[in-house]
């Protein structure tokens, strides 16, 4: 399931868990980096200690594996994002070591993403309480503060009653934005071809990463041939508006073959706001 294609209610909890789920990546990449059995490694993410996003995942993959599925097909539970399915896999066939970091990294930009939507989510809501206690104030000098109170207490309870509506309006503005679009679409290319995915399997799961937005459905128009045979500074202008210094960016990078660490560092100036579709 992609972050995107869920309700607000889903996102605003996908949001408060990406940066557990980049810790569970990360933990896991390091014991077994260290040698530690898979089935240990999970038993141990999974014991009390742990935080919770991370210990529910360790538990349904090694359900998997003592059932005697893989890791990948633990990763087909709804918790999962069809990119962690995917990755995971890879990791079977090729060592767990590049894919669990990638996912580590996609996570962590992930949280990077939600606090920076998290943080511009609460001005309106702290516009809309400071108004219900800022414009009672006349009421003060000509009644007291008895009849300030009087008035301003039921508007600041009604003002907190409409937060969660406030909140669900601002989230789903906010998520829909070009700029935070083309960040994750940069992050999920960077992400898939540093992991070694084909181009199509990485523009698939990019898509996926957008879900139906505008961003998502250019994606998904243009044809698997010109992801092909064509360099990624010619495509990706058909999905999303560059600015020159991006454009130039991408003509460097075919040059160069470093790919991954390009789109890494677009999808950040575009995170930062430094860049705008």
């Amino acid at each position: 399931m992609s972050f995107w294609n869920l309700s607000p209610r889903g996102a605003l909890q996908r949001m408060s868990e990406s940066g557990d789920v980049s810790r569970f990546y990360r933990a896991l990449g390091v014991m077994l980096g260290s040698g530690l059995p898979t089935t240990l490694a999970l038993e141990q993410l999974a014991g009390a200690g742990g935080e919770p996003v991370g210990r529910r995942r360790a538990q349904l993959l090694r359900r998997s594996l003592d059932r005697g599925g893989t890791l990948a097909d633990g990763a087909k539970a709804p918790v999962f994002l069809e990119l962690e399915e995917a990755l995971l896999r890879l990791g079977e066939q090729t060592g767990f070591d590049a894919s669990l970091e990638a996912l580590a990294r996609w996570f962590e930009a992930d949280h990077r993403l939600s606090l920076r939507i998290r943080s511009a989510m609460a001005r309106p809501l702290i516009t809309v309480l400071a108004g219900c206690l800022i414009l009672p104030l006349p009421l003060l000098v000509r009644f007291g503060v008895g009849g300030y109170l009087l008035v301003a207490v039921p508007m600041a309870a009604l003002g907190l009653g409409a937060s969660g509506t406030i909140v669900w309006a601002t989230f789903t503005l906010l998520r829909g934005r070009p700029r935070y679009a083309v960040a994750r679409l940069l992050w999920a290319l960077a992400i898939g071809f540093e992991a070694g995915l084909t181009v199509e399997r990485t523009v698939r799961l990019a898509a996926a990463a957008l879900g139906p937005c505008q961003t998502g459905r250019r994606l998904l128009a243009v044809p698997a041939v010109s992801w092909q045979g064509r360099p990624l500074s010619d495509t990706l202008p058909e999905v999303c508006q560059l600015p020159a210094a991006a454009r130039a960016m991408l003509q460097t990078m075919d040059h160069t073959g470093d790919t991954a660490r390009t789109l890494r560092w677009l999808a950040t100036q575009y995170e930062d706001g430094t860049l705008s579709p």
